[in-house]
């Protein structure tokens, strides 16, 4: 039987969330679905968790690459296997509401204008506790609007039309930030785009990430912004950029209060 959602996900070194990231996926209310990892070179005990669970279920095809190639690449390479009408993205430490995969699934169904769904996301700790929601724009009017300033499709909670995707791969020479990317391209092709207000993802946060977020990240979202900024007035494009610059520029012991200023509340 051909599904009808193509999950796809890559791990690397994901040995101390996988499982639980494993049991939301295959324990959703739907059914009719595919589930495509890459394991991305790691060096911990993720391939002998795959292996398990490929082994427990069928729906699970994993791709084991000899070194780490990024979620980039790994994501086009997965996108290009995939059967279904739709393709999901999940992250290996994240967890799915058990019936997330049905709601994307019967929300594009009904709503044949609509290319991209997201979620809103409760937010939760290395420790599995809750930090509060993240709460996105609704309607694809406010998601435009608002995107040139933050990412505001929450990745890991994605749904897309897999024609769209298709034809329009993740962009490989940004190995970060290529969903930001990606919802801007969109968007500029008038793939309407939509976040359905209830959190069905545990979208985990480690206490420390924004000091984990590389020079080189921040210098991609630059990237990105100068990519589609070329149509705005000077004071969008400083307004834009002044909070990726802030963080490039910002002392570790101040990550706390910019955490405070994230607009995706």
């Amino acid at each position: 039987m051909i599904p009808k959602v193509s999950i796809i996900m890559s791990c690397y070194n994901s040995e101390r969330y996988l499982a639980e990231c494993l049991d939301s996926l295959i324990n959703q209310t739907f059914s009719a679905m595919e589930i495509l990892i890459t394991n991305d070179g790691s060096s911990d005990r993720t391939g002998e968790i795959l292996a398990h669970y490929q082994g427990v279920d069928d729906r699970i095809s994993v791709f084991n690459n000899e070194s780490n190639l990024g979620l980039t690449k790994n994501l086009n390479a997965m996108i290009k296997k995939c059967r279904g009408e739709f393709i999901a993205r999940m992250d290996s430490d994240d967890i799915c509401r058990s019936d997330r995969i049905e709601k994307q699934h019967d929300f594009l169904s009904s709503n044949k204008h609509i290319g991209v769904v997201g979620t809103n996301c409760s937010i939760i700790d290395e420790h599995g506790i809750s930090k509060g929601e993240r709460k996105m724009p609704e309607s694809n009017d406010a998601i435009v609007r608002k995107l040139i300033f933050f990412n505001c499709l929450n990745h890991p909670t994605i749904m897309i039309r897999s024609s769209i995707l298709k034809n329009n791969l993740y962009d490989e020479s940004f190995r970060t930030s290529q969903d930001w990317e990606l919802w801007l391209r969109l968007s500029k092709m008038n793939v309407e785009m939509y976040n359905i207000q209830e959190p069905l993802l545990e979208y985990r946060v480690e206490t420390d990430y924004l000091r984990k977020r590389k020079t080189s990240y921040r210098m991609n979202e630059l990237s990105i912004k100068r990519k589609y900024l070329n149509d705005y007035p000077f004071h969008i494009w400083l307004m834009s950029c002044l909070p990726t610059l802030a963080l490039i520029i910002t002392p570790n012991v101040l990550f706390p209060v910019l955490k405070k200023l994230d607009p995706r509340k």
